[in-house]
């Protein structure tokens, strides 16, 4: 089926479920996929006047929730695809995220100057709108109650997602983080700046440590929030105790590919897959290290065209890796041995933008540049074909 109106897609969220994926982009619609048919479930979805910059289904699946360029968020049912609720009107920028807490009430949206929280079903303020003087970057917690800012002011807030009060700030002047992020504990906070120190804010005693801490190119906290990777230009991976902020470890790989970014499984312990990538066609790796910082066997070489951070992802059960690329292919990888156990899937016509495995990890959907989504049978063995679905914007 086709789209009304090419366009590029910009955002994927799948079902809580992994029964269906919504797309967005620059068409300003909306379109919900069966993930078995590839056919559309819903859509189009177009009350936004500009770009579908940002999506999210609630923790139940009955919403889906959108930010777009028209600086307006909107609420739609995923059942019927109508308007759910008041729509978001008080951006004055366009929106750069939207998340939902955990228990489905409330919004929360940012453009790059306002912060806000919103109730679901009225459209109204939680609480009023904090005016931030241009936001570099916004992160919310895991358990939903904590929100971080960092701003053109120079000062970081957490603020109570609840009632708006700011329980903490740290005042930098002209040194301003330009990137924040919080750990899946909620204890620490991470403060990136432009010249490559990172700083982690310690929320229990209210104190920012370990500024000696650097990252040029990728920085991750693990799942349980214990340790801290950080990756560089030449390969090495730095592994760091999150607490004390002490180096745990230090790999140099003998290949000379940028660290671009991490990747974890839900094991906690192993698996993390540290990407390298190039923009040029040369070979791209994947090497998995322990959360120790050990290096355990298998490189992942069969790329061809550079990845990017939106294009691996693990399977639920973190057994399998899937993988995109340049190069238009699809792979599913043995994620202890490194070996492909499924690929290379093609069909794409240009680059691969974006991947993700189903919540029941029975599929894989993958988007491109070439306007189509395409959903993989993430169990079908070679030679036999594996695509269920295509969905062409």
């Amino acid at each position: 089926m086709s789209h009304p109106g090419a366009g590029t897609i910009l955002c994927l969220a799948f079902s809580p479920d992994g029964m269906c994926v919504a797309s967005g982009g620059s068409d300003k619609a909306i379109w919900v996929w069966g993930v078995h048919s590839g056919q559309p479930v819903l859509g189009p979805l177009t009350v936004h006047t500009n770009s579908i910059t940002s999506l999210v289904y609630s923790h139940t699946g009955s919403y889906i929730i959108s930010g777009s360029r028209d600086c307006s968020v909107r609420v739609w049912s995923a059942n019927s695809g109508k308007i759910a609720a008041a729509p978001v009107l008080g951006h004055t920028g366009y929106i750069t995220f939207v998340a939902i807490s955990p228990d489905d009430t409330e919004i929360i949206s940012c453009d790059s100057v306002y912060l806000r929280v919103w109730n679901v079903q009225s459209g109204c303020l939680v609480f009023n709108q904090i005016v931030l003087r241009g936001i570099f970057s916004a992160a919310v917690s895991s358990n939903g109650k904590l929100i971080v800012t960092s701003s053109h002011i120079g000062r970081v807030y957490v603020w109570e997602a609840q009632t708006g009060q700011a329980v903490a700030s740290l005042y930098y002047g002209p040194t301003t983080p330009c990137s924040v992020g919080i750990s899946p504990n909620n204890i620490h906070i991470l403060l990136g700046f432009s010249d490559g120190t990172i700083q982690i804010w310690d929320l229990n005693s209210n104190k920012a440590r370990h500024s000696a801490v650097s990252g040029k190119e990728a920085i991750e906290f693990s799942m349980d929030g214990a340790t801290l990777f950080t990756g560089y230009g030449d390969g090495t991976v730095h592994t760091w105790n999150a607490k004390t902020g002490q180096l745990v470890s230090s790999i140099q790989p003998p290949f000379p590919l940028t660290v671009s970014t991490f990747v974890f499984s839900a094991d906690l312990l192993h698996n993390v897959v540290v990407q390298k990538s190039t923009p040029s066609s040369t070979p791209t790796m994947h090497r998995r290290i322990t959360q120790t910082g050990e290096p355990t066997h298998g490189t992942f070489r069969e790329h061809i065209g550079y990845i990017s951070s939106q294009v691996v992802d693990f399977s639920p059960d973190g057994t399998r890796i899937v993988s995109g690329s340049g190069d238009k292919a699809v792979y599913i990888w043995d994620a202890h041995s490194g070996v492909p156990v499924i690929g290379p899937l093609m069909g794409h016509t240009s680059w691969i933008n974006s991947v993700a495995y189903s919540p029941d990890g029975g599929y894989v959907a993958s988007s491109s540049n070439d306007g189509t989504i395409r959903i993989w049978d993430a169990n079908t063995q070679p030679p036999y074909s594996s695509e269920v679905g295509i969905v062409v914007l």
